[in-house]
């Protein structure tokens, strides 16, 4: 009770109303996570451990002046203890039988335990308090494996093999660290409570760091003795008020090894991401082999510390992070980088909403420095039902031979039943994601996805490699609403340009496209929100992405609101003469339904290189599921490059079609052909080709000049001449 008053009065005291006020949501948990940690620990008047009571296995307990030892002759060994407190002079050492032997520690304080002392330990030990275990800032622990748990057990499930913890009603449940907590290579750190709070240093090389956070977890052990938690009921965020179920704010560091921060109910993730090949693949950590989801509902999740996983010339292998809540808040580091071979994987995956902010990075990079050696970036997932990165927050997975793969609210066009899909998705102006390849390869995978609305105004680069490499794949597509502010760069200075995907349902191409409601400054502009207009594509956008790679416009099926049918509609002036080095990539026009050329926002509508004797040139894709109509005063004119169409019926009515030295390909229509004016003019390669239609008409008053040969199929009707 006495807690319970403090805790009323610290609340409602005004300077700390205003103090919270001024802090970000990240300073306020931690912040009153540390008066907190001050709160629920009363001062204890006997130092060192008592009352120890060996209740399972075989072993005995000895007590000496500062020094408490622990001699555990069994596999397993549980204690209960009437206290468990070290100060900053004593210490606590287990001698334990090897590396895999267990000591369970009950402790049946009515206080908090506080640890401000030293812990050694060549086995693994398990502390249990349900009213709390706090490491101060000079605590040191140094152990085979740590498990510190706010949730109970009971000796009897500890001795029979069955590690179940659950929560005991009326009881805090915290776990805090501010120390030194230090496994043994290959060992285990666990922190696992109702809340849970690490503000000091954790190290587990090539081992595990688990901080779960819920009512009722599960430990499990690999063949190697590592352990793994999975939380089977959660604790929501609104009993816990302000705080977090999970806040780091310190360091982890776990080289080559693995490290999972979870707040929600789910499956032991990393068990069965190493069995399935999950974390390097295009699927969830989360997702069961059906398709169905094992995230469940949960609490929030702050990281605004220091996660690192990444190799080193010692450590040959990056590790994998994985991040579980409802709500998680990134505005730390996380590091799975590599200097000896491939980068790691990084997931983060909420229930409800993950966010970038402030400087956040997540990295998976590999700078491979040593010789002969072979290094990819790796690949990084950020997945909920509202994706930000926002501020100054960076995602990169280049590598020096080749790029990785960032799946940022889903992957390709939403169609992966492995990849969940986030409703909405928001990419500020200063944000940037990198899958270049540094030296050589092809650039890497980008996918920014929305089922509902994406606003991209962030920078997206899938690069080539200096020495050699293609450019890689960038996805950006919202398929109800899409806004994006700057061209995706796939480039490649010593190999082909890469390839750039829009997917919306409708889209027009204009002569200046839109952002939406972005802001640049002032309020905050992030905004989770529909947007059911159709998507405005500006050709400055397109002509700035020509120049480094390809692209294909996309528009799905309807389900929109209005009138969506999956429409591409060119209302532009398309000057492609500045493009560059980017001349000889393709433009495609890939359409659910029509595809329409029409002058009406513009005079007109046309496809051009405006610089005579230029050699820069284009290609043009025209794929329509009906129909491709060109209206009054639109042309294409591709300076040499191919012009190809496929769908239902084309319709070119009195436009202009010029490919110059190169060919004109009609094969994939099936329905009906009227042409316009038509010319191609060199006597080798350019020829007409129109296979596929059931009937050709050439309209009235055009000319169709073609130097070399034609190849009409097996239409019923042709009627034009040339």
């Amino acid at each position: 009770m006495m807690k319970d008053k403090k805790l009323l009065t610290l609340k409602s005291n005004p300077g700390f109303a205003q103090l919270s006020q001024t802090l970000s949501y990240a300073s306020q948990v931690l912040a009153y996570s540390l008066v907190l940690s001050h709160l629920t620990f009363i001062p204890y008047v006997h130092a060192g451990p008592t009352g120890g009571n060996i209740v399972g296995g075989a072993g005995h307990i000895h007590s000496s002046g500062l020094e408490t030892i622990v001699h555990q002759n069994s596999s397993s060994m549980a204690i209960n203890w009437d206290t468990f407190n070290i100060n900053t002079n004593e210490r606590v050492q287990y001698l334990q039988p090897d590396i895999s032997s267990i000591s369970l520690n009950r402790i049946l304080d009515n206080n908090g335990s506080k640890i401000l002392g030293s812990i050694d330990a060549n086995g693994k030990i398990i502390l249990v308090n349900p009213n709390g275990i706090f490491f101060g800032a000079n605590s040191q622990v140094n152990v085979g494996g740590l498990v510190a748990s706010g949730l109970s057990i009971s000796p009897t499930d500890f001795m029979n093999g069955n590690y179940m913890f659950n929560e005991v009603l009326g009881s805090k449940g915290t776990v805090i660290n501010k120390g030194l907590l230090n496994a043994a290579s290959g060992g285990s750190i666990t922190l696992l409570g109702k809340q849970v709070t690490n503000e000091g240093v954790i190290s587990a090389t090539l081992g595990r760091v688990n901080m779960a956070a819920g009512r009722q977890a599960a430990l499990t052990f690999n063949n190697e003795g590592t352990i793994g938690v999975k939380i089977t009921k959660e604790i929501l965020q609104d009993e816990l008020g302000i705080d977090p179920a999970l806040l780091n704010s310190g360091e982890i560091n776990a080289a080559g090894g693995q490290v999972l921060l979870t707040a929600s109910v789910s499956r032991d993730v990393f068990s069965q991401a190493v069995n399935s090949g999950a974390l390097s693949q295009a699927t969830s950590v989360v997702v069961n082999v059906d398709g169905s989801m094992s995230l469940k509902k949960g609490a929030d999740v702050v990281n605004s510390g220091a996660i690192n996983v990444s190799s080193s010339t010692d450590i040959k292998r990056a590790g994998d992070v994985i991040v579980l809540g409802e709500n998680i808040s990134q505005t730390g580091n996380i590091k799975a980088d590599s200097q000896t071979g491939n980068a790691g994987n990084i997931e983060l995956h909420a229930g409800n909403k993950v966010e970038l902010q402030n400087t956040a990075t997540l990295t998976a990079r590999a700078n491979v420095t040593e010789p002969e050696t072979i290094g990819a970036g790796g690949n990084i997932k950020i997945l909920g039902d509202k994706v930000g990165l926002l501020d100054n927050s960076v995602v990169d997975v280049s590598g020096s031979n080749g790029g990785g793969e960032a799946l940022i609210g889903g992957d390709r066009q939403g169609q992966n039943k492995n990849i969940r899909n986030a409703d909405f998705l928001y990419m500020g102006e200063n944000a940037k994601v990198f899958a270049d390849a540094l030296e050589d390869g092809n650039g890497g995978k980008i996918i920014t996805y929305a089922d509902n609305t994406a606003r991209i105004y962030g920078n997206l680069f899938a690069r080539g490699g200096n020495q050699s490499g293609d450019g890689g794949f960038i996805e950006t597509s919202g398929k109800l609403g899409f806004e994006i502010l700057n061209a995706p760069d796939a480039s490649a200075v010593n190999g082909e340009g890469g390839l750039w995907l829009i997917d919306p349902r409708n889209i027009t191409i204009l002569a200046t496209g839109n952002s939406g409601d972005f802001n640049t400054g002032g309020s905050d502009p992030v905004t989770y929100t529909a947007n059911t207009n159709d998507v405005v594509l500006g050709v400055d956008t397109i002509l700035t992405a020509l120049g480094n790679n390809s692209i294909i416009v996309f528009t799905d099926s309807g389900g929109g609101s209005g009138n969506q049918t999956g429409d591409i509609t060119f209302d532009a002036d398309l000057d492609f003469s500045g493009i560059g080095t980017g001349s000889g990539n393709t433009l495609t026009l890939r359409a659910f339904n029509d595809i329409n050329f029409i002058a009406s926002n513009s005079p007109v509508s046309r496809i051009y290189n405006s610089v005579n004797n230029s050699s820069v040139l284009i290609n043009v894709a025209l794929e329509a599921g009906n129909d491709i109509t060109f209206g009054a005063n639109s042309s294409i004119a591709t300076n040499g490059g191919s012009f190809t169409a496929s769908g239902n019926n084309f319709d070119s009515g009195a436009a202009t079609i010029d490919v110059g030295d190169g060919f004109i390909d009609l094969d994939g229509m099936a329905g009906g052909v009227a042409l316009g004016n038509l010319t191609a003019s060199d006597t080798i390669v350019s020829n007409l080709s129109i296979q596929g239609a059931t009937n050709i008409i050439q309209q009235s008053g055009t000319t169709i000049n073609i130097a070399r040969d034609l190849f009409l199929g097996n239409a019923e009707a042709v009627n034009f001449s040339v």
